[in-house]
């Protein structure tokens, strides 16, 4: 898995050890700075690498069985579908291919083997992200603030944002003007639990009034940044945005103004 993200006004890649993993064992000529160290396995195969340098970024551009996860993020189970049926679909044609080549053509022609097992690879890797963003698998998401997320902000003087991260179910906040929360400082919860109700209805697609739920917030190490990580326990009073009925389309446009108004 691959996420594109933009900090600081500079393009970064984050990157699975598994891919670097995968992609040193091919034949392709990769930037040495993208070779890992140390092993990898199931204790951390999952985890990130960040890169920034913009070869770096171009080059995992152009890498297309390394999976883009903001083409997937937010996405139903349709769009997975398609995803993993394209992909099964070059692997079937491979093979087809392959079965009506001599021996000689087969000798020549050692790419064709490459590709089905990079193929496989993207395959197995679209169905990680789906069951990581369904709660099936745990992945270490790196804790930043996703450019593509949502972004909220609190009050007349913009004193607080709050930002999505790349994990649903959570998001981080920060002061406008980059300044540190001091020890002892008070925590800005009303905004924090306002913003719950915004990612929520942002992460599942949704309109609705969150009823109960839980969450926990925490100071990053560099002490400008409130990591917050909710659960919802239920929903009051949903818009479901998939009905055709043209009053539940109504409803959900009143309930989304309410949304507005209060942020």
């Amino acid at each position: 898995m691959k996420i594109f993200n933009e900090e600081k006004s500079k393009k970064v890649v984050y990157v699975q050890r598994n891919d670097l993993a995968m992609l040193d064992a091919s034949s392709f000529a990769i930037p040495g700075s993208c070779l890992i160290t140390g092993l990898v396995d199931d204790s951390n195969r999952f985890n990130f690498v960040r890169f920034e340098d913009p070869r770096i970024v171009e080059f995992f551009e152009g890498i297309d069985w390394i999976v883009d996860f903001k083409c997937l993020k937010g996405q139903d189970d349709e769009v997975y579908a398609d995803a993993y049926n394209e992909v099964v679909s070059e692997m079937n044609d491979i093979v087809a291919t392959y079965e009506g080549m001599s021996e000689l053509d087969r000798r020549c022609h050692p790419e064709m083997l490459e590709r089905y097992e990079l193929l496989d690879y993207k395959r197995n890797s679209i169905c990680s992200i789906y069951d990581a963003l369904n709660g099936k698998i745990s992945m270490p998401f790196p804790v930043v603030a996703d450019c593509d997320g949502f972004s909220v902000e609190m009050g007349m003087g913009e004193v607080y944002r709050a930002r999505g991260c790349f994990e649903p179910g959570k998001f981080v906040v920060f002061k406008m003007n980059g300044s540190r929360f001091e020890k002892g400082e008070t925590l800005p919860y009303g905004f924090i639990q306002n913003a719950i109700a915004y990612s929520a209805m942002k992460d599942g697609n949704r309109c609705a009034f969150i009823g109960s739920y839980s969450f926990t917030p925490q100071i990053s190490e560099d002490g400008k940044n409130i990591i917050v990580t909710y659960h919802i326990e239920d929903y009051k009073d949903e818009v479901d945005f998939s009905l055709k009925d043209k009053q539940n389309k109504k409803d959900a446009k009143d309930v989304k103004k309410f949304f507005k108004s209060i942020f």
